[in-house]
């Protein structure tokens, strides 16, 4: 996700680690995101998301800074910042890194901390620019299951029904022998 306003770019790398709160989170200082588990065995990630973010932060910054100079800015160059963002409040992180890896709940916290004072009309192009590079969302089809629901719902209405009949059946048949052996067991 990439925010934008007159305190800077913002690359937004989010994750929802630890949802459960099971276990906790160390990025090390060299980057390595490492799970800490309750009994304090360390597990390290095969993909990490400071990786992640770097390359979507630098790739985001190169676009910008050469786009604003076929326009022909010729300011400062523009600088892309980082944030990793945990989507959650519950999981324990320690972060050592000098990337700023944040809860959700800190967000404009962390943006504040930012003071780049870009221009309105600068940043108006980085969001055309952005806008006309920008993918369209992926279309996840949508499963309407009310139907086959209902369709179940119904066969098992039945099935319990016969279910049901069946043993209605079972136990007249039962009651109806036992009758009989008590009969001949009086006489």
């Amino acid at each position: 996700m990439i925010l934008t306003g007159s305190r800077g770019i913002f690359t937004l790398e989010i994750k929802n680690y630890g949802e459960k709160g099971v276990w906790g989170l160390r990025i090390s200082r060299d980057g390595r995101w490492i799970r800490v588990n309750p009994d304090k065995t360390e597990v390290t990630f095969d993909k990490n998301a400071t990786e992640q973010s770097n390359r979507h932060f630098v790739l985001l910054e190169r676009k910008i800074n050469l786009e604003l100079g076929k326009y022909g800015y010729r300011g400062k160059p523009i600088s892309v910042f980082p944030i990793i963002v945990i989507a959650n409040d519950i999981i324990d992180i320690h972060n050592e890194s000098d990337v700023p890896i944040i809860r959700r709940s800190n967000l404009i916290h962390e943006v504040r901390k930012y003071n780049e004072k870009l221009l309105e009309n600068v940043l108006q192009f980085i969001r055309e620019m952005l806008g006309r590079e920008t993918l369209p969302p992926k279309k996840h089809p949508k499963h309407f299951y009310r139907e086959n629901i209902v369709d179940y719902l119904g066969q098992l209405r039945y099935d319990i029904e016969t279910l049901c009949e069946i043993g209605n059946r079972y136990a007249l048949y039962a009651l109806s022998t036992s009758k009989h052996s008590y009969k001949n067991q009086k006489q």
